[in-house]
């Protein structure tokens, strides 16, 4: 009984010793290791330990599986510093990131840039419409486009927003247009203005009149002025110009227009197109430009000759008056003879708009 008893404290105080040594380990140990040992994993001191559960002081120990401690790990927690933003795994500049422009997953398109969170295009002369760079003075989808392009900023669609056929320059849709109305006199004389100016009383009859769609006007006995005048607006933009009519007279001697060239009685012989200054009356306003003006014989009565841009210089001239409102005027005198004039298909085309 004794010797078990000794045996037993003996075996008692080898407990308490190693229990001992353990907690010092435990106390002197690192925090992961610790940690590990709190989570039932394996703990390391003073040598590798492998296992569930298992510990080694001074020596190894294997257990029954487990992870193996001491190694490295990511850091930093993925965060950006400002005004960076996490976009994916980068870190990127709303501002500046053409791939992330204003926002995440919001790339611009090509020609590009991203310009404080906007896509702006890298030529300057462009905009960006529905993510396309467009150039709003020539773009017939998109004409005259400005900003974001957005709603009112979109601009015209030419051909939809405008006659069809238009497209688009100088920011403006354009197309054929007829500044003339009535030049072919199909509702008689609507849209001029006829005017005589007799010097006897008994020829205040002898005026511009339409006979079967052709305007026309009977020789008198003079001296004698008429005139029709019609007011045209030139576009605000303006590619093309074109002067046209059909037309015939018929004199027994050459006319000398440029002797006429305001129309009033008693001057000569003379038929003139021509556009006039807004001053003045039909017959005194000074001719800013000659459209037509014939000094002999054209066609007959029965078969009127087309004329087409009699002479040269219109567009330049009509650009100098873009937005403006001009006179046409054409007019007849007699003074020496009595002589007759037909006139149909008036016409003054343009390339332009508004």
């Amino acid at each position: 009984m004794r010797l078990q008893q000794h045996h037993y404290f003996a075996f008692f105080a080898a407990s308490l010793v190693a229990s001992a040594a353990v907690s010092c380990s435990l106390v002197n140990a690192p925090d992961d290791v610790l940690d590990d040992a709190a989570e039932g994993g394996t703990s390391s001191v003073g040598g590798g330990s492998q296992g569930g559960g298992g510990s080694q002081t001074g020596g190894s120990t294997q257990g029954g599986g487990g992870a193996q401690s001491g190694g490295g790990g990511v850091g930093g927690g993925g965060g950006c510093t400002p005004p960076l933003v996490l976009c994916g795994n980068d870190c990127v500049d709303l501002d500046t990131d053409a791939q992330h422009c204003g926002d995440c997953n919001s790339p611009c398109g090509a020609g590009q840039s991203c310009v404080q969170g906007d896509c702006a295009c890298d030529n300057v002369a462009e905009i960006v419409c529905d993510g396309d760079c467009i150039d709003p003075t020539t773009s017939t989808d998109y004409c005259g486009a400005t900003g974001d392009c957005v709603g009112p900023n979109s601009g015209k669609v030419c051909g939809v927003d405008s006659p069809p056929g238009d497209y688009c320059v100088q920011s403006t849709c354009v197309g054929n247009r007829e500044l003339v109305t009535n030049g072919d006199f199909t509702a008689d004389l609507n849209g001029w203005t006829v005017a005589n100016n007799p010097i006897n009383s008994g020829d205040t009859n002898c005026v511009f009149v339409v006979n079967a769609g052709v305007c026309e006007s009977e020789g008198s006995n003079g001296p004698n002025a008429r005139v029709m005048v019609q007011s045209v607006v030139i576009p605000a933009v303006l590619v093309d110009a074109h002067f046209s009519l059909s037309f015939a007279q018929e004199a027994t001697q050459p006319l000398d227009p440029q002797n006429v060239q305001i129309i009033e009685t008693g001057q000569g012989d003379a038929f003139r197109i021509d556009v006039v200054s807004q001053s003045g009356d039909q017959f005194s306003a000074p001719i800013q430009f000659e459209l037509y003006a014939p000094d002999q014989s054209v066609g007959t009565l029965t078969s009127l000759v087309s004329v087409v841009d009699p002479v040269s210089g219109l567009l330049g001239f009509l650009q100098g008056q873009l937005g403006q409102t001009l006179r046409l005027r054409i007019g007849k005198v007699e003074s020496n003879f009595p002589w007759d004039v037909r006139i149909d298909d008036v016409s003054l085309a343009v390339v332009g708009g508004d």
